[in-house]
């Protein structure tokens, strides 16, 4: 069961940094482009050719459309609760060079503000989410990490009642002005 809860978390977690949005959860939206690590940057990169890859063996000649910097963040949020086997396959396939957390939060805290102003002309809105199931027990510094690097809104929700699709997807509308 616990497997279970993990695989709809993350693909939870992945499905709303696919959805393009805004956040307003945290104020301080200063960077230092200096603090983004390059094996991040390199990592994010690698990842990128590897799905993109992928997608071309599978899907070609069709129109697809991903963000691979929103499947990385999706998992790293994840990677924040990972541990022994799970964490060390992680940065495997995220292909960091080191699996520091104090890195990686301290990179993408910077790197999603630099993305955010990166041109003044360009609205790029990024925000993330995690839906917890209602009476599940997460660790507070894992939600507490969410939060502060990758801006994530957290709620708790009844995954058993009917109206809890329509709930995220609401949440989506609003995040994403509709879109």
């Amino acid at each position: 069961m616990k497997k279970i809860n993990c695989i709809l978390l993350c693909t939870l977690i992945l499905m709303w940094f696919l959805a393009g949005c805004s956040s307003d959860i945290n104020e301080d939206l200063s960077f230092n482009e200096d603090n983004i690590d390059n094996s991040v940057i390199k990592g994010n990169t690698e990842l990128a050719f590897h799905i993109f890859k992928g997608l071309n063996n599978k899907d070609r000649g069709k129109n697809i459309f991903i963000s691979p910097i929103s499947i990385s963040t999706a998992l790293t949020m994840t990677y924040q609760g990972a541990e022994t086997t799970t964490k060390k396959e992680m940065i495997s396939v995220l292909e960091y060079k080191s699996g520091e957390k104090s890195v990686l939060n301290e990179s993408y805290n910077n790197l999603l503000r630099y993305l955010r102003d990166i041109d003044k002309g360009i609205e790029l809105d990024i925000n993330n989410s995690i839906w917890i199931g209602k009476g599940k027990k997460i660790n507070s510094n894992f939600i507490d990490i969410n939060k502060k690097v990758f801006d994530a809104y957290v709620n708790e929700i009844d995954f058993s009642k009917k109206d809890s699709a329509k709930k995220i997807n609401g949440w989506i509308n609003d995040s994403t002005d509709g879109k």
